[in-house]
């Protein structure tokens, strides 16, 4: 369970840039087959994208079920008609238009999935429409690890800078493993008010460490993109039950220094103060 832009398991264009034009491999020769015949087999798809769109069917599926745990099948309803209006189709999909179909109907489902884990409502999306935010055009591009800032604002529940006061390793149950406790130092979005706490849940244990989790110093300041939605979906996914007042980041923060704002995780928008950032929250 990671922040939103590893979601998806495969980047749906990386995969298609160099599986589109690939070869299938070869059938497999077996030792006790008459010679000159190879035997046929039923093992997993050997052309890549076949491969990939299984993958990701698999998925998509497990996130489905979850999201049915959750009570959000009605949302899921809600978005489908809508995302099929908006254009979130990269470029590269292909000469063949049955499976440029077929991925184009893989990245909706993904889409939509993830909007309704990250509690986005219809209203939501009228509402960012509004100031000129696409938000399905905002997934596609996470999804696919090419947001701006302002997408990434967009899709988070909450916007906060706020100060780590601890950081403990601890299961709870809800399978990630530690806890990093922050108390609210400024609002750019959401009902977290300046002094309130939260827990920031991460998946690094004592014994693992993941790369994208936040290690903190006491007193170290964040611009955090949380979303509650997204860590209950996390959770559901894992089988698991949610803790009270817990987060999980659904886009990598910055940490707030002298020098400005440093993004946590290569490859985030740069962004130049925090005014900038409460700018594309609102």
């Amino acid at each position: 369970m990671k922040p939103l832009p590893t979601i998806a398991t495969v980047v749906l264009s990386t995969a298609l840039a160099s599986a589109v034009n690939a070869q299938p491999a070869p059938a497999t020769a077996y030792p006790d087959a008459p010679a000159g015949i190879e035997r046929p087999t039923t093992a997993a798809p050997t052309d890549p994208v076949e491969a990939f769109l299984e993958r990701t069917a698999e998925r998509q599926r497990n996130r489905e079920a979850a999201l049915s745990r959750r009570g959000a099948t009605a949302l899921v309803a809600q978005l489908r008609p809508l995302v099929a209006n908006a254009r979130i189709a990269p470029n590269g999909l292909g000469r063949n238009p049955q499976m440029r179909a077929r991925l184009e109907s893989a990245l909706n489902v993904e889409v939509i999935q993830l909007l309704a884990a990250a509690g986005l409502r219809p209203a939501d999306i009228l509402r960012n429409r509004a100031r000129g935010v696409d938000v399905f055009e905002a997934a596609s591009a996470a999804i696919r690890g090419e947001t701006t800032f302002q997408q990434q604002a967009a899709l988070a529940q909450s916007i906060v800078v706020a100060e780590a006061l601890d950081q403990r390793q601890t299961s709870a149950g809800d399978g990630f493993g530690s806890t990093i406790r922050f108390r609210v130092v400024d609002r750019l979005k959401g009902d977290l008010s300046p002094g309130a706490e939260f827990a920031l849940r991460q998946q690094s244990t004592e014994t693992m460490e993941v790369s994208t989790d936040l290690r903190p110093a006491a007193g170290e300041q964040f611009l955090l993109l949380l979303s509650r939605d997204y860590y209950q979906q996390l959770v559901a996914e894992a089988g698991r039950q949610s803790q009270d007042a817990a987060y999980a980041q659904i886009m990598p923060g910055y940490l707030v220094s002298r020098e400005g704002l440093m993004p946590t995780v290569i490859g985030q928008p740069r962004l130049s103060s925090i005014e900038e950032a409460r700018n594309a929250a609102q």
